[in-house]
């Protein structure tokens, strides 16, 4: 942010450490277990999604800086995915 944009925000918020947010996106509930573990070290909100409707539904509501997902789900198929939100 620019100081012109801290400038607008609350004290409090204009302080505020901005976490990055991590979102997984895996049909197999232990391919989401054993990748939150691997991330738990960083200093990032880790969400998961367990079909692509529920990612799509996550990425409407929020940013990500990053999205891991399963490249073969049933439902939809990657590209579908990527393409969604554009």
């Amino acid at each position: 942010m620019t100081d012109l944009a801290y400038a607008n925000l609350p004290d409090d918020q204009a302080m505020a450490p901005v976490r990055p947010a991590l979102l997984l996106v895996d049909d197999d509930p232990r391919n989401i277990t054993a990748l939150s573990e691997v991330l738990a070290g960083l200093d990032a909100d880790v969400v998961s999604a367990t079909s692509g409707l529920e990612a799509l539904r996550l990425v409407l509501q929020r940013d990500f800086c990053a999205i891991l997902m399963d490249v073969r789900m049933p439902g939809m198929d990657q590209l579908r995915r990527t393409g969604a939100r554009t």
